[in-house]
């Protein structure tokens, strides 16, 4: 009887050591691929953003929301977005509830950067992104890489000089070749790096017009299918500075809006649990 006993004790050590070795096996092999997956992400990360600093190195930078100040300083400049970012705060009705709930809220990892050519009005730069996770709304768009559109971009100089009547006055700012390339940013929204982390709120593309439509899907390629634009990136963008995330505007240094403050508090603490 002990001996049968034993026997049965043997068996049962035996198949639980062969086991083991298999599901812990089985556990590393579904693991292996998000490895492999983040290092392919930051190879091609790396790859991106030396391409786009090599293209954009030498290419002359302008201020183009200057372009509509009363004076060339710099003060100014802070002072009038600064402004700008109150009435964007004022004519959205903002709260930490509509936010969250009737939106597409995102966190994003920026992983390319595309030159939007022939954009005469208002310069932008075509990029790609991968949702990390959805905050709120669409969760279908979790794991998947879109395109949305960051303010500021490489353009070409007529288009910020020109007049409504189409007199070229770029000479006055020192580009004689109206056809000189040049990189157009705005101090209101600093372009985040590629690589970088993203909080942001974006709207499908066919509640815009037809005739942009049209436009973004002949000229690139971008349709409701594939192109989420952003629906206010001056006010509601947030990027991950350190462990934390923050309002990307600068102008927010010198404003306090409680709902902005309640939103990037719960958005730290939804991120602080899944990175």
């Amino acid at each position: 009887m002990k001996s049968t006993m034993i026997k049965k004790i043997i068996i049962c050590s035996m198949i639980i050591f062969c086991v083991l070795p298999i599901i812990a096996c089985s556990t590393q092999s579904q693991k292996l691929p998000s490895t492999k997956e983040d290092s392919s992400l930051k190879t091609e990360i790396r790859s991106n953003k030396k391409k786009w600093n090599n293209k954009v190195k030498n290419v002359p930078t302008v201020d183009y929301a200057r372009l509509n100040s009363i004076t060339d300083s710099i003060e100014d400049d802070h002072l009038n977005f600064s402004l700008q970012l109150v009435k964007g705060l004022k004519d959205s009705n903002l709260t930490e509830s509509t936010f969250f709930k009737k939106n597409t809220v995102i966190n994003a990892t920026v992983i390319n950067f595309n030159e939007m050519k022939g954009k005469v009005i208002g310069p932008t730069t075509e990029v790609t992104i991968l949702v990390n996770k959805v905050l709120s709304g669409r969760k279908s768009l979790e794991g998947r890489t879109i395109k949305t559109e960051f303010r500021g971009g490489l353009t070409k100089v007529e288009y910020l000089y020109t007049d409504p009547e189409g007199n070229y006055y770029g000479e006055n700012y020192g580009f004689n070749d109206p056809n000189t390339k040049i990189y157009a940013y705005s101090p209101a929204f600093p372009v985040p790096k590629i690589g970088s982390k993203i909080v942001t709120q974006v709207v499908n593309f066919s509640t815009v017009s037809k005739g942009q439509r049209e436009n973004y899907k002949n000229m690139y390629k971008l349709t409701p299918k594939n192109f989420y634009p952003m629906s206010d990136p001056y006010v509601l963008f947030w990027i991950k500075k350190g462990n934390k995330y923050q309002p990307n505007n600068p102008g927010y240094t010198n404003i306090q809006n409680k709902e902005i403050n309640k939103i990037t508090k719960k958005i730290n603490t939804i991120m602080s649990k899944e990175e």
